[in-house]
């Protein structure tokens, strides 16, 4: 490389920087000893006033107001040790300048004076000067002089004898020299940008705390983390105090807190420390922060620096916490669920269980160990004296081929003490797999009994209505030329008054007492069921058609279930009516086959019951007209096909009518009128009377509405529309629209009411009464409780049947139960009224006993309502007052 040379001139230029340099050395070194002399004392004499402001201000904060008058105490505090140098001069001002106190020698000229606030609790409280002698450093500095000016001599000679080569070689030196540190800072300005785009991306920041002054030194990076730049919070410094409320949570200031008093007190030179604790962001939100930092003691071992790097890591700890939660959860699920559950490895060892699979199993709990195998946890669950060796081997088997093959599976095993565990198992993703177990001996004995239920009725233990039509097709399709089927459908005579009189419970018995009877008297092929209520059914498989046979069986089966029962103290009587149909002959289908049989048993229920019928055609044939009538007695209720007829009743004694009975008559587009005894059984079987009870109820009292206010109506009530418990509403609606007072309405039942729901017909009847509505018993002395009932309910009339009035005056019996009925109704204070009068000599008997009242084709036969204006006017009414 070419040096450059030196230009022309050079030495005279050289002779005059030897000058410059000499006189340079001569001033510039003493006075620079002296700039660095007076740096240091004031440097020196400025850690003196912060280290006593400190104290004292410790000292004040512990004295509150009375500090200022504690002169020797003060004293005290302003002293400093021996080995801190020469003595100082200080005085204490309050923070308004009013002198405290003055301690220490005068200092001789010159001085240095340093001035150190005390702040406590953010308050300047006082402020304290102290000054101290500067003449020690003087001769010092004349020496300093001397040297200086005798190494300026020196250098300048030197620079007048050294050669201009030396000099040229020199200054190429200094220019290559220059050159490197240029290329070196440049280095160095990339490296530095590097790392500081390094701390930024890890989300680190440097920073530095200054015991001494309490104060923090934070560098950009620190302040990323935080999301706030030094502008945000007034510079790069920041007391101890405002970087807690601004970055630390409050809940971890005793954290750090601790810290940083366990880095000032320690005596350990080397002392370094990394700890977590929650920060806030500038924006008030919260997250984590890793502290790493290190000591720098002085010469008396006090910490007065540290120096440290914040990493933010948040999403690291968020991340923990969220898998300690999930591990929580998880834990809280594998402790609480209803199954065991043991998880293997792909080396097929055990790595996770719950106490659950233990407590299924009753094991005790050092039983199960990590890692142990599939075969052993297999022998542990089947192996306790139920499985050979072999048998639990092939269980494992079984789950090493599934496992190994990636197949889930599922079996269940019966345990030592006879329960039986399901387990249900599957693969899981890294090659091994998880297993539940679960106690299923309730569930399976539930199952059972379940299955039972669903075959047979709960009460009696017989087939259930189900069941027995499965098992009678089975038989059905069996049966060849050479068998017969037979089914008999059974009903209990009278078992709806055993529930009435004595109980469902009774009744409960009774059914359970009546099953047992029949499975007794059927044979090993045969079987019996329960269908619902009072209905049973026998299916018997004969070798032929042998009708003899099964009619001596039903002959029994009657017998057998008309003797009594003895019921919890309660002697039972009750009959039995049985319908027979036969496969072949009848029909092959079973539910067919039933339906035939539940006419034959429709045929000896009407026969009286007690007895057994076959089924015959022309049951069938009755039983479609029936639905036929039904079917067209729905239509004729909405084409409005019903018309009403009154029946005038008369007073005995003064020939007028009192009242009329509403009788209904149907007009049938094809078979013009039909009779109520056609179709008011099939209205009431069919429920069909409710609505067109409702509907008489309603014509009629518009009808007697128009008539003269003595005349009452009669309406009769079937037991049907006592069941409706819609009775009263209906009635009061009729009452509401025709406008018709409820004393001239009057409601006539029968027996029949009060035998099928004896407390729910009274509970009905009275409400009715309370409305101010008649009531009168029909047909009475046909039925079983007729007086009983008078003495239950007060009836206002009684109306005697007409078989009893067809025979009078000639045949005894009839007289005599008239004269009965009248007698009782006179003592009674009740009005009688005899129906069915068609002749002369029956209402003069009626008249001698003292009936009441009187109707029948003697009078009027039942005429349409456009008549009975006309029918008053001729005949005659009551006057209004006898009403």
């Amino acid at each position: 490389m070419t040096r450059p040379m030196a230009p022309i001139g050079l030495r005279s230029l050289i002779s005059t920087i030897g000058i410059v340099i000499a006189l340079l050395a001569a001033v510039l070194t003493p006075a620079g000893f002296l700039a660095d002399a007076y740096t240091d004392g004031r440097d020196t004499l400025a850690f003196k006033a912060r280290f006593n402001a400190n104290r004292l201000a410790t000292y004040i904060y512990s004295h509150e107001e009375l500090w200022q008058y504690h002169q020797l105490r003060l004293v005290e505090q302003m002293q400093l040790p021996s080995d801190y140098g020469d003595p100082i001069h200080q005085k204490l001002y309050t923070s308004d300048g009013k002198l405290v106190l003055e301690e220490g020698p005068p200092q001789a000229w010159p001085v240095i004076t340093s001035r150190a606030d005390i702040t406590v609790g953010g308050t300047p409280r006082a402020y304290l000067e102290v000054t101290s002698s500067f003449r020690g450093a003087l001769p010092l500095v004349g020496i300093v002089a001397a040297l200086s000016a005798l190494w300026g001599a020196v250098v300048y000679l030197a620079v007048r004898t050294f050669p201009l080569r030396v000099l040229d070689r020199t200054i190429g030196e200094l220019n290559d020299t220059q050159r490197t540190l240029a290329e070196q800072n440049e280095r160095l300005r990339i490296s530095e940008a590097q790392l500081s785009n390094a701390l930024q991306i890890a989300r680190t920041g440097n920073w530095e705390y200054d015991v001494l002054r309490d104060v923090f030194i934070f560098n950009d990076n620190l302040y990323r983390i935080f999301h706030a730049t030094a502008a945000d919070v007034g510079g790069y410094e920041m007391a101890s105090a405002d970087y807690a409320r601004r970055f630390v949570h409050p809940d971890d200031l005793g954290i750090v807190a601790k810290e940083v008093k366990g880095a000032i007190e320690t005596t350990d030179p080397g002392y370094s420390r990394e700890f977590e604790h929650r920060m806030l962001y500038a924006d008030g939100t919260s997250g984590y922060i890793v502290v790493r930092f290190f000591i720098v003691k002085d010469e008396q071992g006090r910490t007065i620096r540290t120096f440290g790097v914040n990493q933010d890591v948040t999403e690291r700890k968020r991340n923990e916490l969220a898998l300690a939660d999930s591990r929580k959860r998880l834990d809280t699920a594998l402790t609480n669920m209803s199954q065991g559950l043991v998880m293997f490895d792909s080396q097929n060892q055990l790595v996770v269980w719950n106490q659950r699979f233990a407590d299924i199993l009753r094991l005790p709990p050092d039983h199960m160990k990590q890692g142990m195998t599939m075969r052993e946890v297999v022998a542990l669950i089947f192996g306790q004296g139920v499985r050979t060796t072999e048998e639990t081997d092939a269980i494992s088997a079984r789950l090493e081929s599934d496992t190994a093959g990636r197949v889930s599976g599922y079996l269940v095993e019966r345990v030592a003490d006879g329960r039986s565990i399901a387990v249900s198992y599957n693969v899981a993703s890294d090659g091994g797999y998880v297993a539940t177990i679960e106690d299923i001996t309730e569930r399976e004995q539930a199952e059972a009994e379940i299955e039972y239920l669903a075959h047979h009725d709960a009460l009696t233990g017989l087939l259930n209505r189900t069941s027995f039509y499965a098992k009678m097709g089975e038989a059905l399709q069996r049966s060849g030329r050479s068998q017969a089927v037979a089914v008999l459908s059974i009903d209990l005579d009278h078992f709806k008054s055993v529930n009435d009189t004595l109980g469902h419970p009774i009744g409960d018995l009774l059914l359970k007492a009546a099953a047992e009877r029949m499975s007794d008297s059927i044979r090993g092929k045969d079987f019996v069921a329960r269908l619902g209520g009072d209905e049973f059914a026998i299916v018997q498989v004969l070798p032929s058609e042998t009708p003899p046979d099964v009619a001596a069986f039903a002959a029994r089966l009657i017998e057998t279930l008309i003797a009594p029962y003895n019921l919890s103290g309660h002697q039972v009587v009750i009959g039995s009516s049985v319908g027979i149909a036969l496969s072949p002959a009848d029909e092959n289908e079973a539910d067919m086959l039933m339906k035939k049989a539940d006419l034959a048993l429709y045929r000896a229920k009407a026969d009286g019951g007690g007895v057994y019928r076959f089924f015959e055609a022309e049951m069938d044939a009755r039983m479609q007209a029936r639905r036929t009538l039904e079917l067209d007695l729905r239509k004729a209720i909405v084409n409005n096909e019903f018309e009403l007829n009154y029946q005038p009743i008369i007073d005995v004694k003064s020939n007028l009518v009192t009242s009329c009975e509403a009788l209904v008559r149907w007009h049938h587009p094809e078979r013009g009128i039909v009779q109520p005894t056609e179709f008011i059984s099939v209205a009431e079987e069919s429920g069909l009377i409710v609505p067109l009870g409702e509907w008489i109820l309603q014509q009629a009292c518009i009808d007697a509405a128009t008539w003269p206010e003595a005349i009452t109506i009669a309406v009769n009530l079937s037991p049907a529309q006592f069941k409706s418990k819609n009775l009263v509403p209906a009635v009061h609606k009729a009452l509401e629209t025709s406008g018709l007072p409820a004393r001239r309405l009057e409601l006539e039942i029968t027996e029949l009411v009060l035998l099928q729901d004896n407390e729910g017909a009274f509970t009905v009847l009275h409400q009715l009464r309370d409305l101010g509505i008649r009531i009168a018993m029909d047909d009475f002395g046909t039925g079983y409780s007729s007086l009983g009932y008078l003495r239950s309910f007060p009836f206002d009339k009684i109306k005697i049947d007409q078989s009893f009035i067809q025979d009078l005056p000639n045949r005894e019996e009839s007289l005599a139960i008239v004269r009965a009925v009248v007698g009782l109704g006179s003592s009674l204070g009740i009005t009688t009224t005899a129906e069915g009068v068609e002749t002369q000599e029956q209402l003069t008997s009626l008249s001698s006993e003292g009936c009441t009242e009187f109707q029948g084709f003697l009078f009027s036969e039942p005429r349409p309502a456009t008549e009975m204006p006309e029918i008053f006017r001729k005949k005659g009414t009551a006057p209004a007052s006898a009403a």
